[in-house]
């Protein structure tokens, strides 16, 4: 009676979520290098493959937002502690 709930992808199928993302490199050491910048300045980032025009990047994104007025707050951090304003906010599935 007492079974553990599982809870699988298909329920979280079309929640969106929201990342900010920093850069996208076709080199993944350019991405660790910047990686690391944000590591050194108390921002939690990741390295994501994606693939555009059919040629493998790696993006250098930070969080998975439920809002995107959040997503955007970390983007204004950012701006204001390290100067980097071109950051855009993209959405994750």
């Amino acid at each position: 009676k007492n079974k553990p709930k599982v809870i699988t992808n298909e329920k979280f199928k079309n929640n969106i979520k929201y990342s900010l993302q920093i850069g996208t490199y076709k080199n993944y050491q350019s991405a660790i290098t910047k990686k690391r910048i944000l590591s050194d300045e108390g921002f939690f980032s990741r390295i994501d493959e994606v693939y555009l025009n059919n040629e493998k990047m790696y993006s250098v994104r930070i969080g998975f937002y439920n809002k995107k007025s959040l997503a955007q707050r970390e983007k204004n951090r950012l701006s204001s502690r390290l100067g980097i304003y071109d950051s855009i906010i993209v959405q994750i599935q």
